[in-house]
């Protein structure tokens, strides 16, 4: 549900990201992580969503929303 396809993600090591933990808030599953070795960031998606597309087996890919 997470994959780098930022330029911040791909800058040391190409392809990896590292979540360091997630949270819910007001709805909202957010996923802190590192990409390419130099950034942490934030991603999200409602939780509702997020359950609703694993109960279906679709496709769900978290929203990069911002960079720390």
């Amino acid at each position: 549900i997470l994959e780098p396809d930022e330029w911040y993600e791909n800058d040391y090591k190409p392809g990896i990201v590292y979540v360091g933990g997630a949270v819910v808030k007001d709805g909202k599953l957010l996923v802190y992580y590192g990409g390419g070795d130099k950034y942490v960031a934030v991603a999200s998606i409602e939780l509702d969503e997020l359950l609703e597309a694993l109960k279906k087996d679709k496709v769900v890919k978290l929203k990069n929303t911002k960079i720390i």
